[in-house]
């Protein structure tokens, strides 16, 4: 609102005694002189001989804004509708009534607690705080800003968080975790077995034990399922390679883990589909030929099996620093 029309504003309160008709002739001058605001008051603009129901209804009327002084004696007075707070409250209740404009009337708290100064029909509404006196502080600045329509206006809104790339880097970082947790227990397995073709059988307990871990299991699954939600609720080409790329090191670590996949060996010619540690290192094999499989041919297996993993490892490492990078 601009200074050459400053918000006019009538002040209702109750005549509760000299000490407080004093306070309110001095808020009012403050409103005027430091607030810039037109305030009417009867104190100034009612003379004897004037029609004080007249005066009060043009200055409820006319005004922006009515700011209500509350006090346990003003809301005695308009709960049971007597004296000129009672007639007041008739005028203010009734145009919130027809005109449905409660923001022009503002409670101001000047004495007591809210629940004993507020009038029935003030009661849910936003009040400012002035027991204390009229402090130059936040309250009453509140108020300004509030009767010059100049309150602060909420921050544009931004760019919703990419909760997706979040849950990417989650999955990622949980993903990895596993995969390095795999590739530390199938090395703790096979290695003494690499310096050591001899305990060829024997580590065939350890790494059945790894391979029926049900908890790998269900992460496996769980990890799957919920890169497959991802893809379904993103359009963004970034967001779907990177959730192509974790599922087809998630689907290695599966197979590496439980299964040992058929590979093209140098001559280019598929190696046989078989478990890898009841067919190669364990003693249950149904097929007589891998008993005789000599020791280095089992060797470079189970190195090709722990490089699946390894390579496994670190293109997850990669694809979770470019996450984080991002």
């Amino acid at each position: 609102m601009s200074s050459a029309m400053p918000p006019k504003v009538f002040i209702s309160y109750s005549w509760d005694g000299d000490a407080h008709r004093s306070w309110v002739r001095e808020f009012a001058a403050r409103l005027r002189m430091e607030g810039g605001i037109d305030v009417t008051l009867d104190q100034w603009h009612a003379a004897p001989g004037d029609r004080l129901t007249s005066f009060m209804e043009r200055a409820v009327r006319e005004s922006d804004f009515v700011l209500v002084v509350c006090t346990p004696a003003y809301k005695s007075k308009s709960d049971l509708g007597t004296g000129g707070v009672g007639y007041e409250g008739d005028i203010m209740t009734g145009e919130v009534l027809t005109a449905g404009n409660h923001s022009k009337f503002v409670p101001i708290l000047r004495e007591g607690e809210w629940k004993d100064a507020a009038p029935s029909w003030l009661a849910a509404k936003y009040y400012v705080k002035l027991t204390e006196g009229i402090p130059d502080h936040e309250p009453f600045r509140d108020l300004l800003r509030t009767l010059h329509r100049a309150r602060p206006a909420a921050p544009a809104v931004g760019t919703p968080p990419s909760f997706i790339e979040n849950d990417l880097i989650s999955i990622a970082r949980d993903v990895l975790t596993a995969a390095n947790e795999i590739l530390d227990a199938n090395q703790a397995a096979l290695v003494p077995f690499f310096t050591n073709p001899a305990l060829r059988y024997s580590v065939s307990n350890q790494m059945t034990a790894l391979f029926h871990d049900q908890a790998y299991r269900s992460r496996f699954s769980g990890w799957r399922a919920f890169l497959g939600s991802l893809m379904q609720t993103t359009r963004d080409p970034e967001h779907l390679s990177v959730c192509d790329r974790l599922q087809k090191q998630i689907a290695t670590l599966h197979s590496a883990f439980y299964t040992y996949q058929q590979t093209l060996d140098d001559k280019g010619e598929f190696e046989t589909h078989k478990h890898f540690v009841e067919l190669v290192l364990g003693n249950r094999a149904s097929d007589p030929q891998w008993y005789c499989l000599p020791d280095d041919e089992v060797t470079r297996i189970a190195e090709k099996y722990l490089e699946r993993i390894r390579t496994a490892v670190e293109t997850l490492g990669a694809i979770l620093g470019e996450l984080q990078a991002q």
